[in-house]
């Protein structure tokens, strides 16, 4: 081989090797590619960040000057008692700002509430304007701005007093526009109390009317009005409260008041007998968690019965018969007729026990409750009498909790000698016929336990005693 077929050789060897030089490989490729995605990454997020923080700080400016807007709006009323609790929403460039408002009075003593306290005198009404906006960071606070107004003259004086209404609903919202009624209460002796004048106001958006500058004595201050479809927690439907008042002080008085709710219930429920005959004057207890037992005079059509009540969240338990004699917040007179008194065993092993709690929503559809009774057959009862059952002391050992003040119930469907189904109340009872319809017949007109057919589980206390019992298998 010569030297010029050597160098030639070399020359292609080489030229082949520079060829395969000229591209990149794949992995050199991938991390070009990754260095270029963090970099276009980090300022991606510098320009997004910038954007943001752009658009929330301009968002603030806005929601800053709306702040200061509503506060100067509120320091132009001239009625201190016109600034309340409230919100609104205004759009500024594609986004909504809402301007919220709370009130709160500041007394005398330092004391910050909604209506005023007890003891104290109003003094300087306390602003704060909060201002959010759609869109904002969950950890970006609300612009807020604050002021303290002054009413235009004095609100009270060392020889009168002042009277601090608040309205609330069942879960303590503020009750707006309810009407408010006060006067001297004439069942106080020597009330010195004159006649209110000018009349108090309804309500304001914080739940609060205003009695100013009135002269000591006792008020007597009635809320709502008949038919407005609102309801107390004491199931009264115009309730009244009196208020004493000496001179220089302030009282506030609460009330709790919200849209009735109601419960249809289904009496007798546990029994699939036709043509069962209820009380006239049948009587259901309604009990909740949240206020006192409650016993209410029900009209039974088709085994049902709606009954309008306060809307506890709660519900209530619903049971047949008169649990609570006389006003509601009376102590339990008659604990025969709740299934959940009968805690002694019967001969079963079983305890009585109340139904599952049945809801109640201000104004909304009826609840519904199943109300377990006993029932019970008079057979082929003489023609031409009424029927009525009276409470009654059961034997020793039957397991009755009792009832201590009686109840009378009264069938004033007349006998015609066939077969008649009755509902009544658990408990013990005797029954009674007379030829006119009452619940005081004479004594002497008993119906023996013989003629009637007994649910089972039914105890006998003599000939005429039977007792109805709440503790179902």
């Amino acid at each position: 081989m010569n030297a010029r077929t050597t160098i030639r050789t070399i020359r292609q060897r080489l030229q082949r090797g520079a060829a395969g030089d000229t591209g990149m490989t794949l992995i050199e490729v991938l991390v070009a590619m990754m260095v270029f995605a963090i970099i276009a990454m980090a300022v991606a997020y510098s320009l997004t960040l910038t954007l943001v923080m752009t658009r929330d700080s301009r968002a603030r400016e806005v929601a800053a000057n709306l702040a200061a807007q509503q506060i100067d709006v509120v320091r132009s009323l001239q009625n201190v008692f016109s600034v309340n609790n409230g919100s609104t929403t205004q759009t500024v460039d594609g986004i909504t700002y809402t301007v919220t408002q709370t009130t709160d009075w500041v007394s005398n003593t330092g004391t910050v509430a909604t209506c005023g306290s007890t003891g104290s005198l109003l003094q300087n009404k306390l602003v704060n304007v909060s201002v959010k906006w759609s869109g904002m960071d969950v950890a970006t606070p609300a612009v807020q701005a604050n002021t303290l107004l002054a009413p235009s003259g004095p609100l009270n004086d060392q020889s009168s007093g002042t009277i601090l209404v608040r309205v609330s609903g069942s879960t303590n919202i503020s009750q707006p526009s309810i009407a408010v009624a006060a006067g001297p209460d004439s069942s106080v002796p020597g009330n010195t109390a004159t006649a209110v004048n000018p009349a108090p106001t309804a309500t304001d958006s914080d739940g609060c009317s205003y009695i100013l500058k009135v002269v000591p004595g006792s008020y007597k201050i009635t809320i709502g009005t008949s038919g407005d479809g609102m309801i107390n927690e004491k199931q009264q439907t115009t309730p009244s409260k009196t208020v004493p008042i000496a001179a220089g002080n302030s009282v506030l008085q609460s009330f709790t008041y919200d849209k009735a709710g109601s419960i249809t219930s289904t009496f007798a429920s546990n029994s699939g007998t036709s043509g069962i005959l209820f009380p006239s004057n049948m009587y259901a207890s309604f009990v909740s968690t949240g206020g006192d037992p409650y016993s209410a005079p029900v009209t039974v059509a088709s085994k049902k019965a709606t009954t309008s009540l306060f809307p506890f969240p709660s519900g209530y338990q619903v049971f047949a018969g008169t649990y609570v004699a006389g006003t509601p917040g009376t102590a339990p007179t008659c604990l025969s007729v709740d299934p959940g008194a009968w805690t002694t065993p019967n001969a079963s092993g079983h305890v009585g026990a109340r139904g599952n709690f049945s809801a109640t929503k201000p104004g909304g559809p009826a609840g519904t409750a199943s109300v377990p009774m006993g029932v019970f057959t008079v057979k082929a009862p003489t023609t031409g009498r009424f029927l009525t059952a009276i409470s009654a002391t059961a034997g020793a050992t039957v397991g009755d909790p009792g009832c201590a003040t009686p109840m009378a119930y009264t069938f004033t469907t007349k006998t015609t000698g066939a077969d008649m189904n009755l509902a009544l109340p658990y408990g013990s009872w005797t029954l009674y016929w007379a030829t006119t319809s009452t619940t005081t017949p004479p004594l002497s007109q008993t119906i023996a336990v013989s003629t009637l057919n007994l649910p089972s589980g039914s105890a006998l206390t003599g000939t005429t005693v039977f007792t109805l019992d709440a503790r179902a298998p």
